[in-house]
């Protein structure tokens, strides 16, 4: 979930491939207009596989967000470009002081077994998205039991925080669940339902049939935007990235999503096949370097200046991510309507570094060390065992 931090260094992000068919040779010319048509399957390749479709507990597992973003709506859904429009609520207010958010349900919005979507299906969800035997992510929990949720006029919901909260209307993108098909199962049992192999939704697409090595998703023709144009989703699951890039070389799907862990000798692999198309996207997420500002290293800001100035950012994207990377400024993608395209920037500078670190008085010793008062400049950076983070340090 959305945090308030304070970002010390200039952040990575890593970028992933995007791997999608060459569907037919096209001619461009002046005037040519592309017109999508209705029908078709699309197979898309996953690395790991499902645990639960439910998008209370999605986010825990790539997997189940990517189809479970499918097969729910939210009262909103985000834009490419991150900002917040709406999806099953057709408009929403917010009260001048930040704190009261009313949502008017859109009209048609029903569930795949034709129920209509009510203000009390939304209630329901952020009940349960309240209760700590949900055992949905603690965060968001201890974040909806400061949201008062009440009945509005009609078909509307109320949410009244406790205090204003500008990130809010992200949190109301969360898929909304099936009161009719759920109330009777305590929250402690939520996480192990069987709702949550065949979930019923009121997204784009329906389940068809799972099994263990794949999911089919049908068009959802009574979809309150309109009905999507592919007729089915099949999401085959591999066992890693490796596997997949495996199988998009041999055509067994139509596309995926290869982490740029995968490899260069595999990426290479995959761009051989020329029905194909490589597209390197960056993610939402990064690596960031976080320092302990408690510590008497990190205390004075020219010293973690002299650290940014000193980190050949470039050269970590090239040798750490295989060049599929970019390097951020700030947490937020420069793709983003928030993106801040006058942020402090932090270019590779080791002379500018080294200038700083002398006047704080960490002089080189004769051993090559920095030191300052007879002790080392040296500290111990902690991670976790993702392999990028692990090479980033």
């Amino acid at each position: 979930m959305p945090r308030r931090r304070f970002w010390p260094l200039p952040l990575f992000i890593f970028a992933g491939l995007v791997v999608v068919v060459a569907i037919g040779a096209l001619v461009y010319a002046f005037g040519t207009v592309e017109r999508p048509r209705l029908g078709g399957t699309y197979v898309e390749g996953i690395a790991g596989s499902p645990m639960s479709l439910n998008p209370l507990f999605s986010s825990f597992n790539d997997p189940d967000r990517d189809i479970s973003r499918l097969l729910f709506s939210g009262l909103t859904t985000l834009g490419l470009d991150g900002t917040v429009t709406a999806d099953a609520a057709d408009q929403w207010d917010v009260s001048p002081d930040g704190k009261p958010y009313t949502f008017l349900l859109r009209r048609g919005v029903r569930w795949h077994d034709g129920r209509p979507v009510s203000p009390e299906d939304v209630i329901f969800t952020c009940r349960l998205l309240q209760n700590k035997d949900t055992q949905v992510d603690p965060d968001l929990t201890s974040l909806w039991q400061r949201v008062k949720v009440e009945k509005a006029d009609g078909e509307s919901v109320r949410f009244i925080l406790d205090q204003p909260y500008a990130p809010f209307l992200t949190y109301t993108t969360t898929g909304i669940l099936p009161q009719h098909l759920l109330q009777d199962v305590a929250p402690k049992d939520i996480a192990k339902s069987g709702f949550n192999a065949r979930p019923v939704g009121s997204g784009p697409f329906k389940i068809r049939e799972v099994a263990v090595d794949q999911v089919t998703l049908d068009a959802n023709p009574d979809y309150h935007a309109g009905r999507p144009y592919l007729n089915s989703i099949i999401f085959k699951f591999f066992r890693d990235d490796q596997a997949l890039a495996s199988a998009i070389a041999a055509n067994q799907v139509n596309g995926g999503l290869l982490r740029s862990t995968v490899g260069k000798d595999a990426i290479a692999l995959v761009g051989q096949n020329r029905e194909m198309g490589l597209r390197a996207m960056p993610r939402t997420s990064y690596s960031v370097l976080f320092l302990n500002t408690q510590s008497a290293l990190f205390k004075s800001k020219a010293v973690r200046q002299a650290l940014a100035y000193g980190i050949n950012q470039e050269e970590l994207v090239e040798r750490v991510a295989g060049g599929l990377g970019v390097v951020a400024e700030s947490p937020v993608p420069q793709d983003s309507w928030a993106y801040n395209a006058n942020a402090k920037r932090y270019p590779y500078d080791p002379a500018k570094a080294a200038q700083l670190l002398d006047a704080e008085g960490w002089k080189v010793n004769p051993n090559g060390v920095r030191e300052k008062d007879g002790q080392p400049f040296k500290f111990a950076l902690l991670t976790n065992d993702d392999k990028l983070r692990v090479a980033t340090g």
